[in-house]
């Protein structure tokens, strides 16, 4: 069922996933909150969950397969906010303003990841430990910095394929 994220009848389970749970988003899917810690986030092909304009994290403490759309670009902190390791796989489009990696986290990127993530915030990747981005052996992701100014945290030491616009950039 298509709906807001808070809305108990978007969900099959008649309320909002809770902290610890496992998502599979099958339908198009409006970001109305903050979601509370998932363990997983599964996007299928065709599906999407777009925010409402507003400054909504997802929570993520586990993998993300992401085969569909995610944008959490609203308002000044749209993002993504990593509460544990986390790797990512698929072929879908992430859209936020940046990704915050909670200092001692990693952010692996599947082999055979096709992803393109593109991050708009002036620290695109923010809290970044020594190794916390790694880009998986053989994966051809995007990761696309699109914002006016915008810094990379020194912790980010590999990118797989990187574009750059919209105005100057620090790394």
């Amino acid at each position: 069922v298509s709906g807001n994220w808070s809305a108990a009848a978007t969900w099959d389970c008649g309320g909002q996933p809770a902290n610890g749970d496992s998502v599979v988003v099958r339908h198009a899917l409006t970001l109305d909150t903050t979601t509370r810690r998932l363990a997983g986030l599964t996007v299928v092909a065709g599906a999407s969950i777009v925010d409402n304009g507003s400054s909504w994290a997802i929570v993520l403490a586990g993998p993300l397969i992401n085969n569909g759309t995610i944008t959490v670009s609203g308002g000044a902190s749209g993002s993504f906010s990593l509460a544990g390791h986390s790797t990512w796989a698929g072929s879908g489009v992430v859209n936020a303003r940046y990704i915050d990696m909670g200092s001692s986290y990693q952010l692996t990127l599947a082999n055979g990841a096709t992803l393109s993530i593109n991050l708009s915030g002036n620290y695109p990747l923010s809290n970044v430990n020594s190794d916390g981005f790694n880009p998986g052996g053989n994966s051809t992701a995007t990761l696309h910095l699109s914002g006016a100014a915008q810094s990379l945290d020194p912790g980010v030491r590999r990118v797989p394929n990187l574009r750059l616009s919209g105005g100057s950039k620090t790394i």
